[in-house]
């Protein structure tokens, strides 16, 4: 019911079929459809597509961090020698949690989408699919051919499949971020344990 409508039902300018509309709540039929439109749908979905993957970039620029920080704390642990039993035995530990850290922090790397013979058909986004067709001219064709919700369907696709690369990358971060964390500890615990044996002797 719009304040119009409201005006008018107290001042007496409502036929009884408008009053009865109006008790009965079907007013609100008449009203303009308060749902967005599909341009302002695509508007949207193109949004969430570009916060999924600048959450995708940042997983993989922090990756790369801890493959960065891995990989110092073994050189600089795999000159050291072991002296004594304890001292090997938190090396080797440290080695073993560094070279998990490493191998999930590549799998981040990697993780990507589902193989793209399971979609439906060829959207006009992914940049496999745009560049399969045969030149940029049948490109524009299926583009300027293509509908609006069907353009809209195609995004919404698209974000669902970069929103699970982008969970399956941030899984495998949490789990690096855990082997550094013990690599790290050991590593401390290894360099404290040598200095002192090194004061001591």
């Amino acid at each position: 019911m719009t304040a119009l409508d409201t005006r008018l039902y107290h001042g007496g300018m409502m036929t009884a079929l408008d009053k009865s509309l109006y008790h009965g709540g079907m007013m609100t039929a008449l009203e303009p459809s308060r749902h967005p439109s599909t341009d302002k749908r695509i508007e949207h979905a193109f949004d969430i597509l570009h916060y999924n993957q600048n959450l995708i970039q940042f997983a993989d620029s922090k990756a790369n961090t801890l493959i960065v920080i891995n990989s110092i704390a073994l050189a600089s642990t795999a000159a050291s020698s072991a002296g004594v039993p304890l001292m090997g035995a938190l090396k080797i530990g440290f080695m073993l949690a560094a070279v998990v850290s490493i191998i999930l922090c590549l799998m981040v790397v990697v993780a990507r989408s589902d193989p793209p013979d399971e979609r439906a058909r060829r959207d006009l986004i992914f940049f496999g699919d745009v560049m399969s067709r045969s030149s940029s001219n049948a490109y524009y064709y299926d583009f300027t051919d293509t509908k609006s919700s069907i353009f809209l369907e195609d995004l919404l696709e698209r974000n669902y499949r970069v929103a699970g690369i982008a969970e399956r990358k941030y899984r495998f971060y949490r789990m690096a971020q855990v082997a550094t964390v013990a690599a790290c500890l050991l590593w401390l615990t290894h360099l404290l344990i040598s200095t002192a044996l090194q004061g001591l002797g």
